[in-house]
């Protein structure tokens, strides 16, 4: 029995709590049709979990429109791997044309494959900590689906904006964000703690080991700042350990 591929499509699309109506677009279709070939081939080695659906809500706003698909970097690199090496993605051929605060690029030129492609971002479409890592992802999927021809048919990267992105990865990055988000508040909240927990000791004049009171403007001058806030977390858990033996 043949296997069917349907990349989690839907007959109906739950969005802002709403059931919409899904079509289908040309194009989806033909990129379907694509990466149906794309894996029963096994020529890059891809699967179905490679690819999922790009959809953008119609105009009229009660229909979600399935335009295309999105392959993600991983696949990419699949398909890179798998070209003849005179078509496979040449890192030499990359140079950085433009390296701004909100906007970078990097360019790729290789006249012996006819590729002459650019990967830009900035800090609208693309919120990743890592943009130089993300510039670079960008440009090499871009060449990679050029160089196999796949970008003739509806196929996108998931590089190509943060919004491609599979849901599921989304969901991973809210935890982790909300997670993160969570570390950092525990970790003000126990600063402020140290360092009312110094102030108090401070008002009891205790003396250091060279015999004088130790205050307040003595601990921000060997730290060369003028606030206690500034001090690390670990410094100032160190100042109050000392205080307490």
């Amino acid at each position: 029995m043949k296997k069917t591929y349907n990349f989690n499509e839907k007959q109906k699309e739950f969005i802002d709590g709403k059931n919409l109506e899904v079509w289908q677009s040309p194009k989806f279709l033909q990129s379907k049709k694509k990466a149906i070939e794309l894996i029963e081939e096994k020529k890059y080695n891809l699967s179905e979990s490679d690819f999922w659906i790009l959809m953008n809500r119609a105009k009229s706003g009660n229909k979600m429109v399935y335009t295309g698909l999105i392959i993600s970097h991983n696949g990419c690199l699949k398909i890179n791997d798998s070209l003849d090496e005179k078509d496979k993605f040449k890192p030499s051929s990359v140079k950085m044309e433009r390296d701004d605060n909100n906007f970078k690029v990097m360019s790729y030129i290789n006249d012996e494959q006819g590729i002459y492609e650019f990967g830009e971002i900035s800090d609208k479409n693309c919120r990743n900590p890592y943009p130089y890592a993300m510039l670079l992802k960008r440009l090499q999927d871009r060449v990679i689906l050029k160089n196999s021809k796949i970008a003739f048919d509806g196929i996108y990267s998931e590089c190509e904006s943060e919004e491609f992105k599979d849901g599921n990865d989304e969901k991973k990055e809210n935890v982790i964000e909300k997670a993160q988000e969570k570390e950092h508040k525990a970790l003000e909240q126990e600063k402020n703690n140290l360092i009312n927990q110094l102030q108090g000791f401070l008002k009891e004049n205790i003396v250091g080991q060279d015999g004088e009171i130790i205050t307040e403007k003595k601990i921000l001058n060997s730290f060369k700042t003028d606030k206690l806030d500034s001090i690390h977390i670990d410094n100032l858990r160190e100042i109050i350990k000392r205080l307490v033996e």
